[in-house]
């Protein structure tokens, strides 16, 4: 076959996932960390810690190609990065098997897994991690087998680009010494090529530079505000959220490492489908016995960059964004996992040798298996398909629109924070209005000055427990504030916030507004909304990182329903949007609590068992729910049996007496 003929397969393999990325590619935000991604792409900004550079410095530079959408233009970092990802993993299979077949299946079996998929259509730094996984192990198993330096210089400028992107690299650092030895060491006897290694590196490291750059010109996403080396660490190992930990969240228990566990390994053994995981084994087998060295360099990366990684972690798997976030974190052990996939396939194809006298016959049987990648292409397709998702951009818009002119948004939350950054600093609507990070106030210039100010004035304020509450107290004087968050005062005057839509407004004379009117101003900015009812995006919004959206409308229904029972004893009103709300959201355990207690009530058994059931359904972990089931059993029914069963499902997912927990909540409740 000559040189070009060769390269016919896997350029056509590259373009056909290509095109498939790009057609389903995200053309707005979409939820967790993208928006912010995408603002600091946009206005040459500096992204959350570790900064991100060079997934930064891509996003701008394209971004500056003004075709389709700057979310598009952007995410087309994920797309190439994805398609490059599969062409080189073909290359590394063909390596290991000599088997275009081989290649073909292996490869494009990554491309249509699930996760893998799904992070090849989102601005997020994902898909250009998972490439430098799958090139750096492709580089280090050349070096292994060609004995050639040059793939050793490669691996060392490549290693220390990755280090710009993901700090999560690091898990298959060791395994890259482990394919390199003895190569490393005889190479390394001469200093020059210690030295030249060490350059390259620096070279790749290098995009770190940016982040002085862009944040001394004061960009509006600048986090940490960059200008010495004691800030530039602070950003790069993260001590925003803790160098080791990875977020703002508790220490994990020991029971949500375990729990992260077990799924993790459930969740791998559904991606993978039984069969590829039956095949993968098989290659595991064989590189024990052929390919040791192969063996322990994947063993190790899987084990650290998988269970070692996610059960330090211990997500806390108690909402469906959280589960978002936990999946992005198991792409690399996945990815790592299905190296050996193309091995099991040629331990296969050793054994379709032996029983088939012709070998075109034993190839035709492992074609078959190419059943697998395309059964899982009509399962993923429907869920990755995100060119029609709207969803990240609205929520912005509805939280942005609505609002007086000169007002002040003060917003939490990734998505939220994130993707309203993304339409306003990005897209730039409604620049009048002043967008706070709650989390992060000091960091806005705007907030900045006004505290100077508030200080200047009341100098002996400073270390005031409610010192932003005041200030934002100052700034609702001159504008109109609103927030998604109720921000209280610790002591004195308790401030009034009455739920406008997606946030609420600050009130400085204390007085609600008369029924009528907050009736009708309600009714006015939600039927203004583009509401993701979760129903009818179970595809795209089901566990996804972007399924906080419909919740966030949901969980403003229901605060929009209580400010209507408690300051206006209005029981069909409130009903009314509490209704609204599970309609977003079902599974939103907090509405339904409530509608199954109001059913309680009414005496209506069915309708309350419903509401109940989907509730514990949805988020077996409120114990709220099985005590309000209990007395539906109870009171309602007058079924023992049926109240029987409650207690036993409670105990068996907390280990503790029912009777007792019960009480306490009931009695709390009352004291409260």
């Amino acid at each position: 076959m000559s040189s070009v003929k060769k390269f016919y397969l896997p350029l056509l393999i590259f373009f056909g996932v290509l095109f498939l990325y790009i057609h389903n590619l995200s053309r707005g935000t979409y939820g967790g960390d993208v928006g912010d991604l995408l603002s600091a792409s946009l206005v040459m900004g500096v992204a959350h810690p570790p900064g991100y550079p060079l997934f930064t410095i891509l996003g701008f530079l394209l971004s500056r190609i003004n075709l389709v959408t700057p979310a598009f233009m952007v995410g087309l970092i994920s797309a190439f990065s994805g398609a490059l990802g599969v062409l080189i993993f073909y290359f590394t299979s063909l390596e290991l098997t000599k088997s275009r077949v081989i290649s073909l299946i292996s490869s494009i079996l990554l491309a249509f897994s699930y996760y893998f998929w799904l992070y090849s259509e989102v601005a997020e730094v994902f898909a250009l991690n998972n490439f430098f996984v799958i090139l750096l192990f492709y580089l280090a198993l050349m070096y292994s087998l060609k004995k050639d330096i040059k793939y050793l210089f490669l691996t060392s400028f490549f290693t220390g680009l990755s280090m710009t992107n993901h700090q999560t690299i690091i898990f298959i650092f060791p395994s890259l010494l482990i394919l390199s030895l003895p190569n490393l060491l005889r190479d390394l006897r001469n200093y020059k090529n210690i030295i030249y290694c060490i350059l390259l590196g620096l070279l790749g490291f290098s995009p770190y530079l940016y982040v002085f750059y862009a944040a001394a010109h004061n960009p509006p996403i600048n986090w940490d505000h960059v200008k010495d080396i004691n800030s530039f660490l602070h950003l790069f190992l993260r001590q925003d959220y803790g160098t080791l930990s990875i977020g703002q969240v508790s220490p994990p228990t020991v029971s949500q490492r375990i729990a992260s566990f077990k799924i993790y390994f459930f969740d791998i053994l559904v991606q993978a489908t039984i069969p590829a995981i039956i095949i993968i084994i098989l290659g595991i087998l064989y590189s024990i016995k052929r390919k040791l060295k192969y063996f322990l360099a994947l063993f190790f990366a899987f084990i650290l960059s998988g269970p070692v990684f996610i059960v330090y972690a211990g997500f806390p798997l108690f909402s469906s964004f959280n589960v978002g976030v936990y999946e992005r974190f198991i792409i690399m052990s996945f990815v790592i996992l299905l190296m050996f996939f193309p091995l099991g396939l040629l331990t296969l194809r050793d054994l379709f040798d032996k029983i088939f006298t012709k070998k075109e016959l034993s190839i035709l049987v492992i074609g078959i298996f190419i059943i697998i990648p395309f059964s899982l292409f009509r399962f993923n397709y429907p869920k990755t398909n995100l060119s029609n998702f709207t969803a990240g951009n609205d929520v912005a818009y509805d939280l942005l629109e609505p609002l007086p002119k000169n007002s002040v948004l003060i917003l939490s939350g990734d998505t939220l924070l994130f993707n309203t950054w993304y339409v306003h600093y990005g897209l730039g609507y409604r620049k009048d209005v002043q967008v706070l990070n709650l989390s992060g106030l000091t960091g806005s210039s705007y907030f900045a000055k006004k505290l100077d100010n508030y200080l200047k004035s009341n100098p002996g304020q400073k270390e005031s427990p409610d010192l932003v509450a005041n200030v934002i107290m100052e700034i609702a004087k001159t504008n109109p504030v609103f927030s998604i968050l109720n921000i209280e005062k610790t002591k004195g005057q308790k401030l009034v916030w009455v739920p406008y839509g997606l946030s609420s407004k600050l009130v400085l004379n204390g007085k609600i507004p008369q029924k009528q009117n907050y009736e009708k101003d309600a009714a006015v900015v939600w039927g203004s909304y583009k509401i993701p009812y979760k129903t009818t995006n179970d595809l795209v919004l089901g566990n996804l990182t972007a399924s906080d959206i419909p919740l966030f409308y949901s969980n403003r229904l229901i605060t929009t329903a209580n400010f209507i029972v408690k300051n206006y004893n209005d029981k069909p009103l409130s009903f009314y949007y509490f209704k609204k709300s599970y309609e977003v959201d079902s599974a939103n355990p907090a509405v339904s609590q409530v509608l199954g207690n109001y059913y309680i009530q009414q005496k209506e058994c069915f309708i309350a068992e419903k509401y109940l059931k989907s509730s514990i359904g949805s988020f077996p972990y409120e114990p709220l729910s099985y005590f309000l089931l209990y007395y539906d059993y109870m009171d309602c029914f007058k079924s023992v049996s049926g109240a029987e069963n409650v207690i036993k499902e409670y105990s068996n997912q907390f280990h503790t007496d029912f009777y007792s927990d019960i009480k306490k909540t009931f009695k709390q409740n009352n004291n409260g």
